[in-house]
């Protein structure tokens, strides 16, 4: 997953992407390749596939504002305006 983040740091976003998934394949319970994944999705502006990654982190941890946060802007992009202020609000 370095790779992705030297893709990602040259604005090779897609190509680092594909690197996330492929790293997060290898190791599903890396939860920190999760939240590399997760956070590219989001800045790409793919919240769909984002929101299931998101379930699981905040399912696999003790949740955090950061990640309900994302989770919130995620469903705020989809239109799931009720799901994006529970989260705002869980993460107050």
């Amino acid at each position: 997953w370095d790779r992705g983040k030297v893709l990602w740091s040259f604005d090779r976003r897609e190509e680092a992407l594909a690197e996330y998934d492929a790293a997060v394949a290898r190791a599903p319970g890396d939860l920190e390749l999760l939240v590399e994944r997760t956070t590219a999705r989001c800045m790409l502006g793919r919240h769909a596939e984002a929101i299931p990654d998101l379930d699981r982190l905040l399912a696999d941890r003790p949740p955090g504002a950061n990640l309900l946060l994302m989770r919130a802007i995620s469903h705020q992009a989809l239109g799931h305006l009720r799901e994006a202020l529970a989260d705002c609000e869980e993460a107050l």
